[in-house]
């Protein structure tokens, strides 16, 4: 049984994910209350933190800087409600595992949780009760090197994978196939993230996307997210943390 401790100042999230969790065979611990969770770190030493980034009094950054402290190797998940990639960029440098939103919903949450147990504790790779199969990737991005990295990366990792340079090259191979994921890259030519984001919805209004970002395109970001991506990664992209995204979405749909 593993120890989970939820600081989150919404305080029917926290609820929601500790009966979740508990229900799951877990030890959970939930608290709206950053100073208090920090003393009580201290004496549980929990397996994963999940902790808000908007705390009200004190704040996400504060806290996790307070729980390195105590223990370097803390397991560490962000969770935020409004976009901000400055925040995760300060997020990752203070040791933050994963940032992720809170808009992907409790399931995908909880198999997020389920990954970072099993890296936490140095396992790799999926049990049984967690295949997802050959699921087709996606990757649209202009940037050869992006796409020839994420495509051995994911195919290593057991998914088939697709790439494509730019939001009309996508739009030909969703003509003939079906993914069950899209990473999507922002700034394109010929057509940026929205466009191609709109145009894929047209065709296919179910398939999850994940859009990859720079540090400046916080409004276009948010505007793709209105339009029904489900998270965002900034790059340079963490590969693992990538991974466990696309893993946790695919297992709960």
């Amino acid at each position: 049984m593993s120890k989970i401790m939820i600081i989150d100042a919404e305080g029917p999230l926290g609820d929601v994910l500790k009966a979740a969790l508990s229900q799951a065979g877990h030890e959970v611990a939930a608290t709206t209350d950053g100073m208090a969770a920090v003393e009580a770190y201290k004496h549980d030493r929990p397996d994963v933190v999940l902790l808000d980034r908007d705390m009200p009094e004190l704040l996400g950054s504060r806290v996790l800087r307070s729980l390195k402290g105590i223990d370097p190797q803390a397991n560490v998940l962000m969770l935020y409600r409004d976009i901000d990639p400055e925040s995760e960029v300060e997020y990752r440098r203070i040791g933050a595992r994963i940032f992720l939103s809170k808009a992907v919903g409790i399931d995908t949450l909880l198999h997020v949780v389920k990954r970072s147990l099993k890296l936490g504790s140095g396992a790799s790779g999926y049990d049984g009760s967690d295949q997802i199969g050959k699921s087709e990737v996606l990757v649209i991005d202009d940037d050869v090197n992006v796409r020839d990295t994420l495509k051995p990366f994911l195919e290593g990792k057991g998914y088939e994978v697709s790439t494509a340079k730019d939001g009309e090259d996508a739009l030909r191979i969703m003509r003939s196939s079906r993914p069950r994921m899209i990473l999507l890259d922002v700034k394109m030519p010929k057509m940026n993230g929205v466009e191609a984001l709109q145009a894929i919805r047209r065709i296919n209004t179910q398939v999850p996307i994940l859009m990859i970002t720079g540090q400046d395109d916080l409004e276009t970001v948010r505007e793709c997210m209105r339009l029904g991506a489900f998270d965002y990664m900034i790059k340079p992209l963490n590969l693992e943390y990538l991974e466990t995204i696309v893993w946790g979405k695919l297992l709960s749909i």
